[in-house]
């Protein structure tokens, strides 16, 4: 009878627990960036309706918009809480930013990704003012060109 060696086993017992650590780590990797990802889409979309808000009707509410955020933030995330929310309209700027932070049990034995906690945004509405004054200047010199040209 044939005696198979055991050498197999043993090198397999030593190896898969790296391997399997190693898929694990990366899976929390891509849901962490995935939660990151996310968590920008939402922020963007925020921003953007604060932009068209503010270019369609003048102004833009801080408070409607912190309400908009928190209502995109309660849809959820998968490893990851939301924390420290803040929106800030300062003139025809706006900046929206939030923590996160990790909820699985890698975060409770110190896996934290620094870099990645803090994500902010922002953006600036058009100067309403300054676009009409722009359109303003583009008609008279439209009219002095046609008057121009029906002089000639």
């Amino acid at each position: 009878m044939k005696r198979l060696k055991a050498s197999a086993t043993v090198e397999a017992a030593f190896i898969m627990p790296f391997v399997f650590f190693a898929t694990m780590a990366l899976i929390v990797l891509i849901l962490m960036l995935y939660d990151r990802m996310k968590l920008k889409g939402d922020i963007r979309s925020v921003l953007e309706y604060g932009r068209m808000r503010a270019d369609t009707v003048g102004t833009v509410d801080e408070e409607d918009l912190k309400r908009i955020f928190e209502g995109k933030l309660s849809e959820g995330y998968l490893l990851c809480d939301v924390t420290e929310i803040s929106v800030s309209v300062e003139g025809n700027k706006l900046t929206a930013s939030a923590v996160i932070a990790m909820r699985s049990p890698a975060g409770a034995a110190g896996f934290r990704m620094p870099a990645f906690s803090k994500v902010v945004s922002c953006t600036e509405a058009e100067d309403r003012e300054q676009r009409m004054r722009i359109i303003s200047a583009g008609k008279e010199l439209i009219e002095k060109v046609v008057e121009q040209d029906n002089a000639d």
